[in-house]
């Protein structure tokens, strides 16, 4: 079977899956008597029925970003932008069933992604082994012994280097010195998310790598609220040697507050400027409209009757 049948299969069952979840609850009672114990039974087997249906349905959108990579006949020749990251920060189908976050909007590495396609395709490297990769950023594969040539010379040839903060191995550890001995500072971010302990335990590296003071993680908390489902506080620039710049992950409420694609495309505008880039303003979205308006009608009722 094909990538794009098994997708077009697995998505099926999972929408079959799900519509048991939603339903079993009220066919339940046309079948049985409910006692206290059967009640928490039916409660317990429709949560596993729906994390089952969210775990199909992210494993049917990987098979289909595989399908897609196998009938491209050419990759995108733009300058790609490099991501690098830990590779515990990945998102997997099992993660996926549990989380909110590529429910509602995708996941961080969905968003990234689509925030700065006007500028290159995000590119980032394979986990060794991995046959089916996270939905995202398209993936790089290269064996053991030549990696770090790889690397080099994708970091050369990238229109701009995303660094995720979080701790990694040693193979993070080598990707961020090299990327502040080589990179020009002005193609070189760092993505802050949410999670003292893992900046914490990262700034030390980074500082002795790019010979700057970060900020703590308590400021950068303070003045950039956290993105609401991907946990994303802020991006790190490096304008000028020496010097570190918050960008902020704001967008109107309009155009997409909370969201990460709308948030970054704002924090990465004088990026996009600086380099030539056309930036464009993320478009207006339906959900916080009527979210807006509700909450306008609340309020009238509220006040006038």
């Amino acid at each position: 079977m094909t990538e794009a049948g098994r997708a077009r299969h697995l998505k099926q069952l999972a929408w079959l899956i799900f519509t048991i979840s939603v339903l079993a609850p009220g066919l339940s009672h046309l079948v049985v008597e409910h006692t206290q114990n059967t009640w928490f039974a039916t409660l317990i087997a429709d949560i596993g029925l729906g994390l089952f249906s969210f775990y199909l349905f992210y494993r049917s959108r990987q098979y289909a970003a595989l399908a897609r990579k196998r009938v491209a006949t050419t990759l995108d020749a733009r300058a790609p932008v490099l991501y690098l990251r830990p590779f515990s920060r990945d998102m997997t189908a099992l993660k996926a069933a549990f989380l909110l976050q590529h429910k509602v909007s995708g996941s961080l590495e969905e968003q990234l992604r689509d925030a700065v396609a006007p500028i290159g395709p995000l590119v980032s490297i394979a986990i060794p082994g991995e046959q089916l990769p996270p939905v995202g950023a398209h993936r790089i594969h290269m064996a053991d012994n030549e990696w770090q040539a790889k690397v080099d010379t994708l970091m050369q040839s990238a229109a701009l280097v995303i660094i995720l903060v979080g701790k990694g191995g040693a193979g993070l550890g080598w990707e961020i010195q090299r990327a502040f001995d080589t990179v020009d500072r002005n193609r070189l971010l760092l993505l802050v998310t949410r999670g003292k302990q893992q900046y914490e335990l990262s700034v030390e590296g980074i500082e002795r790598a790019s010979g700057v003071k970060l900020p703590t993680y308590r400021s950068i908390n303070r003045i950039v609220g956290p993105n609401r489902f991907t946990g994303a506080n802020c991006f790190l620039s490096f304008p000028r040697e020496g010097e570190t710049v918050v960008l902020k992950l704001r967008a109107p409420f309009l155009r997409g507050f909370g969201v990460f694609t709308a948030e970054a495309r704002y924090a990465l505008k004088p990026f996009f400027e600086m380099h030539g880039f056309s930036w464009t303003m993320p478009p207006i979205l339906i959900g916080n409209v009527i979210g807006a308006v509700a909450f306008v009608a609340l309020v009238l009722v509220l006040i006038f009757v």
